[in-house]
């Protein structure tokens, strides 16, 4: 029932405050649980979870009920504004928090401060400081305790701010709180732009910009940051310290703004991209993957996977958290890359192992697109009637999971009744036949079938098969 510790879990100063997250993250997640799941989920005795929630119960009022009954808890939020808000109270006054708060904001005396509001002494403070450097390394980032700020390569400290401030909604200290309604961003409105990724990194970006730190500048990239900006329209404005950033950064922030799958995305749809840049991807290829080389380069979803990693490596290098855990052994069998970073060639080498073994699973599965009229009763009837069918003949269709990657996608069929379907999609289109019959459903089953089993195993695609009787649209 643990989730992975996040750095804000991993950063705070008591125990007892991360419990009584802990307890309240549980309860958000899962509804009603005992005493004994939650002790068990915070590594705790029962007897301090009921102390804890005694405590929570006493902090938060009536805008959250605890309620308790003989076989557990649940957690019932009466305003959630103010649930929220009383929960980033809870963590107001965590002395590590405060600590890594003022270590951004590049705070003078830092030692001094934090005892004046804590009243921690000098002993403490060096604990703390020794408990936050594996979360420093894990950037690989160093503490420099003279000039108490962070020291590393620019792109893993802006990195490190993201996490810190914005990856857990109960983060405390906030940074810019009104820069939204002073700054104006403008992109072309096909991007696909994250509003809220956006926002953040755009601050993280300023945020250092005051404090004077900056990307190293790839030269050989220059040509391609300026026309990328170009033909994206990507402006910033509103602020001075807007005006300091290079096109690079702004080359960069918008990529970043993208989040993953927006970039992959991004880049699938504007082959300019992959004929401007600098390098080819290819490259990459034969040189990370010798073995599998020719047949990812017919890829072109991943020939694109391989061209982020190259602009990701040149423009801002592989952000830690995706570089390889070092206490794993080195994959064997892959080539030295003159193309790709040590870290950015890992990087490449773990993505294409999860989409290989993905891919090779998603080939044997199916994907089904209704585009159907009448009432929700009947179209249910249609999808649940020829899904059956399907899985009678052994083929596993599947529900597209909306949070996974759309570059791992099933073998995609849409299906519709409608006799003037027109839109531009690459998967086949089928038509079902009204009215109705009583083997319309087989009718429409068998032709799937067919196309299915053709793209699976090289057989004669359904237009040539009489036994393939619903219609099937041609490009």
């Amino acid at each position: 029932m643990r989730n992975k510790p996040s750095l804000l879990m991993n950063s705070l100063f008591s125990m007892t405050r991360k419990r009584q997250l802990t307890i309240l993250r549980q309860l958000e997640c899962y509804g009603h649980l005992s005493g004994q799941q939650l002790a068990q989920a915070c590594g705790a005795s029962r007897r301090t979870i009921i102390s804890d929630i005694e405590e929570l119960r006493q902090r938060f009022g009536a805008s959250t009920i605890l309620a308790s009954a003989s076989n557990g808890y649940e957690l019932v939020i009466q305003e959630l504004a103010e649930y929220q808000e009383k929960k980033r109270a809870l963590l107001a006054d965590d002395p590590n928090l405060l600590f890594l708060h003022f270590l951004c904001q590049q705070e003078t005396a830092i030692p001094e401060k934090l005892a004046a509001i804590t009243g921690l002494g000098n002993q403490t403070f060096l604990k703390q400081c020794r408990q936050l450097q594996t979360l420093f390394a894990a950037y690989e980032l160093t503490l420099n305790k003279k000039q108490w700020c962070l020291e590393g390569a620019e792109g893993n400290i802006r990195y490190f701010y993201k996490a810190f401030y914005f990856e857990e909604e109960e983060q405390p200290h906030q940074l810019f709180e009104q820069l939204a309604e002073t700054l104006a961003l403008r992109y072309r409105p096909s991007l696909p732009i994250d509003p809220v990724v956006s926002l953040q990194w755009t601050k993280v970006f300023l945020l250092r910009a005051q404090q004077g730190g900056r990307l190293e500048e790839n030269w050989e990239m220059a040509d391609f940051c300026r026309l990328f900006l170009e033909k994206t329209g990507f402006v910033i404005e509103g602020l001075e310290v807007c005006r300091s950033l290079s096109q690079q950064e702004r080359c960069v922030l918008l990529f970043l703004m993208m989040a993953d799958e927006g970039v992959l995305s991004f880049l699938l749809k504007h082959p300019w991209v992959e004929e401007t840049v600098p390098f080819d991807p290819i490259d990459s290829l034969r040189e990370t993957f010798p073995k599998q080389a020719e047949t990812l380069r017919e890829d072109r979803v991943f020939v694109q996977v391989a061209l982020a990693v190259m602009l990701l490596d040149r423009l801002f290098h592989v952000p830690p958290s995706l570089q390889r855990d070092r206490q794993k052994p080195a994959v064997s069998g892959i080539g030295k890359s003159k193309a790709l970073s040590s870290a950015a060639c890992h990087y490449l080498v773990t993505l294409g192992e999860t989409y290989l073994n993905k891919q090779q699973l998603k080939n044997k599965q199916l994907m089904i697109t209704y585009h159907l009229s009448g009432n929700e009763k009947i179209k249910g009837w249609i999808k649940q009637r020829l899904r059956d069918w399907l899985v009678a003949q052994g083929v596993d269709v599947v529900v597209e999971a909306t949070s996974e990657l759309s570059i791992f996608t099933a073998r995609q069929v849409l299906v519709t009744d409608q006799p003037l379907f027109l839109l531009e999609l690459e998967q086949p289109i089928y038509r079902l036949e009204r009215p109705i019959e009583p083997n319309s459903i087989e009718r429409l089953g068998k032709a799937i079938l067919a196309d299915f089993l053709g793209s699976c195993d090289g057989s004669v695609p359904s237009e040539e098969l009489p036994a393939a009787s619903a219609v099937r649209y041609k490009r």
